[in-house]
């Protein structure tokens, strides 16, 4: 589903109660969620379990190759773990300036991880994506045999 959510004054947000059984507790209770700049210019949120799987892409090597390097970098270098606090998500600011959000944010569930959207951006992204689903459908069906599953 989707979602719209204020920000508070010290970038704080009320995390949807219906995401919280995805989240890993620590010893004291508290969730957390992993949080990075993803594709077109939105923020992820992912669990633990879900952020090892995104990192799978990647080899183990101690000498990647350049493109790889590079690659790491980019996707490391902008993770932060956050721990839910009051049922309240901070998001870091650094990220929340990447992501053009300021006092308004739209969460988007999407299947292991929610995105969270400046309203406009996400307006302008979905501008483009009308009829996505379908055609994907489309085509993930046509792989499938007449009458088959």
């Amino acid at each position: 589903g989707t979602s719209q959510h204020p920000l508070d004054d010290k970038g704080r947000v009320f995390f949807p109660v219906r995401f919280l059984p995805e989240l890993q507790k620590d010893s004291c209770g508290d969730a957390t969620v992993v949080v990075t700049l993803g594709p077109g210019g939105c923020l992820y949120l992912m669990g633990h379990h879900d952020f090892d799987l995104a990192r799978q892409p990647f080899s183990d090597s101690a000498f990647p190759s350049p493109a790889e390097l590079q690659a790491q970098r980019d996707f490391y270098g902008k993770v932060e773990e956050v721990k839910l606090k009051s049922g309240r998500l901070l998001l870091p600011d650094s990220l929340r300036k990447k992501a053009g959000i300021d006092r308004q944010l739209t969460m988007v569930g999407c299947g292991n991880r929610i995105e969270v959207w400046e309203p406009a951006r996400l307006d302008a992204v979905e501008g483009e994506l009308d009829g996505a689903f379908e055609t994907f459908n489309a085509e993930s069906n046509s792989a499938l045999p007449p009458g088959g599953e």
